[in-house]
């Protein structure tokens, strides 16, 4: 996929006109400077990442992950050397119940954990120009083409006629080599909420080391 990309300039004022047409209300398009924005950003990105990480550590501690280490091994064993069938099957569904709890567990504590990290990005999002002025389209030439750019928040519009795929974006934050598909804003935001994991999972790492 190698887009063609029109760099559409957000502009200076946003106009909001009343219905009855008489009145029309001038907003500034940026209510803070970019440098407040990208900070705000890496601010948010780090407190959804550090949320995250002390969310699944909760739902799923590593000590469930270890127990579940721990049985397998004797559960399997005990399955493969059973002498008679209804032994093995004990085995078995001993290590089916034990893998589908601690899967259940894994999902609930990713799907919860992202919650906060969602919410941030919205925010994150909602500071963005093309966000505001609605300049973030993708016209794709495949429907593969157009699901990778909804998966990056594209407004797509599928258009086989055209010989490669085209992406307009305000712009704005545009100085990292990801752009177009991530400007700055964002890539700032999933830098830190990574960041912000590795931190969560440091300090609950130390903590349990120097309670021992």
């Amino acid at each position: 996929m190698s887009p063609h990309c029109h760099r559409a300039d957000p502009p200076s004022r946003l106009t909001f006109t009343y219905l009855n047409g008489e009145t029309v209300t001038q907003l500034p398009a940026f209510y803070f400077t970019p440098a407040l924005v990208l900070a705000g950003a890496i601010v948010l990105g780090l407190a959804g990442g550090f949320a995250f990480e002390r969310i699944r550590r909760l739902i799923l501690p590593s000590s469930s992950s270890h127990a579940l280490l721990g049985r397998l091994p004797g559960e399997i064993r005990g399955m493969l050397t059973a002498d008679v069938p209804s032994e093995m099957l004990k085995h078995y569904k001993a290590v089916l119940v034990g893998m589908l709890r601690w899967s259940a567990r894994s999902v609930a504590a990713l799907a919860i954990g992202l919650a906060p990290v969602a919410l941030a990005f919205m925010l994150v999002a909602a500071w963005d120009p093309s966000a505001r002025t609605g300049d973030k389209d993708a016209f794709c030439t495949s429907a593969f083409d157009c699901a990778l750019f909804e998966m990056m928040l594209f407004d797509t519009h599928r258009s086989p006629q055209l010989e490669r795929s085209i992406v307009i974006r305000s712009r704005a934050f545009d100085a990292n080599p990801a752009w177009p598909y991530v400007n700055d804003l964002e890539l700032a935001f999933f830098a830190a909420v990574m960041l912000g994991g590795a931190g969560a999972a440091w300090l609950d790492r130390r903590r349990r080391t120097s309670g021992r």
